[in-house]
């Protein structure tokens, strides 16, 4: 990308630079599987568990489960995948 608009002129007034999710990435991780994986990975902790595995799972559940954006002024629920620029997403 970085190839194909190298020395092209933009204008900030009229021009607006977009990017794609080409292979849908994040709304491609499963919920649920997410959600048992970390749950049995902090099961494992050995170190003492000052905050509880039950806690961080229902905190998580919320970020994935409950995610809600807004798109031209009308709110969507996110149903699958995991939201671009969570902190808990995957980076590259």
């Amino acid at each position: 990308m970085i190839n194909l608009i190298e020395g092209t002129s933009f204008n900030p007034e009229k021009d607006l630079l977009v990017t794609l999710d080409i292979v849908s990435l994040y709304t491609n991780i499963p919920q649920e599987e997410s959600i048992e994986i970390i749950s049995s990975t902090l099961a494992r902790r050995e170190r003492p568990r000052v905050v509880p595995t039950n806690f961080i799972i229902g905190l998580l559940t919320i970020a994935l489960k409950d995610n809600y954006f807004r798109y031209n002024n009308t709110f969507y629920k996110q149903c699958g995948g995991t939201s671009m620029g969570a902190v808990f997403a995957p980076t590259s």
